[in-house]
């Protein structure tokens, strides 16, 4: 499936997807594979909803690293069990990228590795960011000056607040430029728009569809369904389709985009079944 070049300024992170082996036949005597046989010593079918004993980031879930940028094209890519390191993500993403003014991240050092390596400004925004703002007493929602003197207070409260935060180091930075003015900061981080809005809304949609408006997805067949939600994706925006006209639950796209994926990434599948799919699959 092919893929856009992002340019610009782009957003990455990662969402993990637990490992899922539906469809292994264990009654005709397969066994399912232990990917964590340190800490289970036999990997049993589930049943029902089983936390995993190890968190998220482990080889008991699937690395799926998502990238959008400012035009609003994607690449989302499955990329390894457990935690991705940066030669990895460099092997799978370096070709879809051209032109990056800035790469937006949380503070993994996996990102700030790649841009050191391609000279690109790094804009970092640790995932302990709201966290951080409502512990030190940061009222959301006062942005502005107002004629309320209340408001006024609050608003000053708030500058006072990010401002020592970020001199401590606590807030988002540029990783190049972490000695910059903070009034210089803010003006670059809104004129420029960095933020990790756009990966996270295509993320937590991505994980709505596939674990919410499916009934479940096997590991072995996750990239084809994200190769086929990212280019639904980016096919919307491409032709300006509201989320309404195009949807993953309704309609027939999504369904016939399934089939014509499972079609092609069945291995018992020869390329002659391939080729004569419906062209209607295509669109």
């Amino acid at each position: 499936m092919p893929k856009p070049t992002l340019m610009g300024i782009v957003q990455v992170d990662e969402t993990f997807f637990r490992e899922n082996q539906k469809g292994t036949r264990t009654d005709l005597g397969k066994k399912l594979i232990n990917v964590v046989p340190n800490v289970i010593p036999v990997r049993l079918r589930r049943k029902g909803y089983v936390p995993s004993r190890l968190g998220t980031m482990n080889p008991e879930h699937v690395c799926v690293v998502c990238t959008v940028d400012n035009h609003n094209r994607a690449v989302s890519i499955v990329i390894s069990m457990g935690k991705v390191n940066p030669q990895q993500f460099t092997d799978h993403f370096d070709q879809h990228f051209q032109d990056i003014t800035y790469l937006c991240s949380d503070g993994s050092p996996i990102y700030n590795d790649y841009c050191g390596l391609k000279s690109i400004p790094h804009y970092v925004r640790p995932s302990s960011f709201i966290t951080t703002l409502r512990q030190k007493g940061y009222i959301p929602g006062v942005r502005g000056r107002s004629n309320d003197e209340a408001i006024n207070e609050l608003y000053q409260n708030n500058k006072k607040i990010t401002a020592q935060l970020y001199a401590d180091g606590l807030l988002d930075y540029i990783e190049t430029a972490s000695s910059m003015p903070f009034k210089e900061f803010c003006k670059i981080k809104y004129e420029c728009g960095l933020n990790l809005s756009r990966v996270n809304a295509f993320h937590n949609y991505l994980k709505l569809t596939l674990e919410r408006e499916t009934t479940g997805v096997a590991t072995k067949n996750l990239p084809a369904y994200v190769d086929a939600f990212a280019f639904l994706y980016n096919w919307r925006h491409d032709h300006k389709i509201p989320d309404e006209e195009l949807t993953y639950s309704k309609g027939g796209d999504m369904v016939d985009l399934e089939r014509l994926f499972i079609l092609k990434y069945d291995n018992s599948t020869v390329d002659e079944d391939i080729d004569n799919a419906d062209e209607d699959y295509l669109f």
